[in-house]
């Protein structure tokens, strides 16, 4: 084996270890979150899992979901924290990235399928 096949291989296994990690980090400023949270302001409803599609492919995560007691919206104050927004389902850094790959690429497929030739899977 050489230093390139380990590479590829060393990354592929850390990959599934990263985006855990991540979803973790999330979940638990989320928790942060609802501690230091205005309680007369934001009522706890329910917890709700997303999934971002970012640069080291999909994040799952857990985060709560408030109802606003000054518009009576529904709000998910770790989405506003991190800027996501609530129809977002692709990473900022994933979507510079793919739009960097079609402008700088042949075609659309190729951006498409780049990811996967770096990553060795699908986003």
């Amino acid at each position: 084996m050489d230093f390139e096949t380990l590479e590829v291989i060393v990354f592929r296994l850390v990959l599934p270890i990263v985006r855990h990690a991540l979803g973790r980090i999330l979940e638990e400023m989320d928790k942060y979150l609802a501690v230091v949270r205005d309680k007369t302001r934001y009522v706890s409803e329910e917890i709700e899992e997303r999934v971002l599609d970012t640069l080291i492919g999909p994040i799952r995560f857990k985060r709560r979901c408030y109802r606003d007691t000054h518009t009576g919206e529904r709000v998910h104050l770790l989405d506003e924290k991190l800027k996501i927004k609530g129809y977002q389902r692709v990473s900022g850094g994933l979507l510079k990235t793919a739009v960097s790959l079609a402008a700088a690429g042949s075609s659309y497929r190729n951006a498409r399928d780049r990811p996967k030739d770096l990553m060795g899977e699908k986003f």
